[in-house]
């Protein structure tokens, strides 16, 4: 079983949500004066360790011990989120 808490303290997942908010909002700046629009993975994926939740893992993550790849169902959710980062961008401009 995938030790999310474990998981968390390997990939220096801040603990709390303000940290996660400022060091997201600090990259988007960055990368907005680039041309480059960050989208965010939405709070209803992720843990209380900040990691994505084990129903959006890939298929056999928990026997091969793989926290990265995900799930076509959440390949889905962050296409939607990019769709609406891109409409709100064109919006904008």
């Amino acid at each position: 079983m995938i030790d999310a808490a474990r998981e968390a303290e390997l990939y220096h997942a801040p603990r709390e949500a303000g940290a996660v908010a400022r060091t997201l909002d600090a990259v988007a700046r960055v990368g907005a004066a680039d041309g480059v629009t960050l989208v965010h993975q939405p709070d209803d994926t992720l843990t209380p360790e900040l990691m994505t939740k084990a129903e959006f893992a890939a298929e056999s993550a928990r026997e091969n011990g793989d926290v990265v790849h995900k799930s076509p169902p959440f390949a889905a959710i962050m296409m939607r989120a990019a769709l609406g980062a891109l409409e709100a961008r064109a919006e904008a401009a």
